[in-house]
């Protein structure tokens, strides 16, 4: 979704919350700042970041709930 440009405007937002609430739905949290989070997206996007990068950084920002 973001770096498909589905969307005329908001992919990465979307990428992101769609991402997010998929994580939550699971039983993980994000703990990385909004920041932080960010700049991830912003790489994808930019193609500055490879999916198997954006994945290592969601396991090392993520912790399982309860």
């Amino acid at each position: 979704m973001i770096k498909s440009h589905s969307f005329l405007d908001g992919n990465k937002r979307s990428g992101f919350v769609t991402a997010a609430l998929f994580l939550e739905s699971n039983g993980y949290q994000l703990n990385a700042t909004e920041e932080e989070a960010a700049l991830q997206i912003l790489a994808l996007a930019d193609s500055r970041l490879s999916d198997d990068e954006l994945t290592a950084w969601l396991k090392a920002n993520c912790e399982k709930k309860g």
